[in-house]
């Protein structure tokens, strides 16, 4: 029994020293996976229940889970989950009887990042009516385009002297999926800025206790290129969700502000496939494990010139063409 015991203890000891070496990812990879898994498990529990399990579900059952805890931070004040499914309740009912909408009726939602939009979109999904996110930042011809084209009846908009540079805009899949619907479905507290401030923003996130931040583009640059303080690691933020650091800000960031597990993101609202660096890696956009290949969703790397590659796409039999990320490997 012992001779079994060291052999097995021998091998195991092998296979750690191999994966330690060769496979220094293999706990992450698990764990995302585990994640994922749980995921999945929810999102079909979600789809297989009747009727359909929405996003407006979530926020209902938080209502009645948690209906004092704080939902949004905006300017000072402090919306609960509560206040806002009655402020919702009021635009539902205004726009039944004074814009006569019902079910199905698309309405446009030109609002700034503020409580009015989160309220607002909560309303017409209680009414079952779908809203076209409008760009809050285009003006004459090009909303006059968005607006005739997304087939709304009715357009709701802020007073106009409301005009504002949003970071991260609610009518993007950015803030509203990641951040909005994200945190209604785990019923987090939610902080809106009405537009991003490198000089506000340690300062906020330390007034509200902010544990997850959203970057986008040059956000961290901004942040690196403030001048130092003493305080700067001062904070509770554990996570950042975005893309579109370079690796030179990236590294930067991590000295001035401390451990911040920094999630860069490579996905696109018109692309199939989406990528996260789960490893906190410094550089990569994400990540593609040996257990993504077998789940069923194999990716491809290809070159920049991809009309050279596949000028003929009969080359490629059609049950082979699974994803394929457009890639500069120079």
């Amino acid at each position: 029994m012992s001779v079994w015991l060291t052999a097995a203890a021998g091998l195991a000891i092998l296979a750690f020293a191999y994966i330690r070496t060769f496979c220094p990812y293999f706990s992450d990879d698990c764990a995302y996976m585990l994640r994922s898994l749980k995921l999945g498990i929810r999102l079909i529990k979600y789809r297989k229940s009747k009727p359909f399990y929405s996003i407006l579900d979530c926020f209902l059952d938080a209502v009645k889970r948690q209906p004092n805890k704080i939902f949004i931070h905006f300017e000072g004040r402090a919306f609960s989950y509560g206040e806002m499914d009655l402020q919702s309740n009021k635009v539902a009912r205004a726009l039944q009887a004074e814009a006569r909408l019902k079910e199905g009726d698309a309405v446009a939602l030109f609002l700034p990042n503020e409580p009015s939009f989160v309220w607002t979109w909560l309303g017409l999904a209680k009414l079952g009516c779908p809203a076209a996110l409008l760009n809050f930042n285009i003006r004459s011809k090009s909303l006059l385009h968005c607006f005739s084209c997304c087939g709304a009846k009715v357009l709701i908009t802020a007073p106009a002297d409301d005009i504002f540079y949003i970071n991260l805009p609610l009518y993007h899949s950015a803030g509203f999926l990641i951040g909005m619907t994200g945190g209604i479905e785990r019923g987090l507290t939610l902080v809106l800025r009405r537009k991003f401030s490198a000089s506000q923003f340690w300062d906020d996130c330390r007034k509200y206790n902010v544990t997850a931040i959203q970057y986008i583009g040059e956000t961290m640059r901004y942040l690196c290129n403030m001048p130092k303080k003493e305080n700067e690691k001062n904070h509770k933020v554990r996570i950042a969700i975005g893309n579109g650091v370079r690796s030179d800000v990236w590294s930067e960031f991590l000295n001035r502000f401390g451990d911040i597990k920094v999630r860069e993101l490579y996905a696109a609202t018109e692309g199939n496939i989406g990528f996260i660096n789960y490893t906190s890696k410094i550089g990569a956009v994400g990540r593609i494990n040996f257990l993504h290949q077998v789940r069923g969703a194999p990716s491809k790397v290809i070159s920049m010139n991809f009309e050279k590659i596949c000028s003929n796409l009969s080359y490629f039999p059609i049950h082979k063409i699974h994803n394929f990320m457009n890639w500069n490997c120079e």
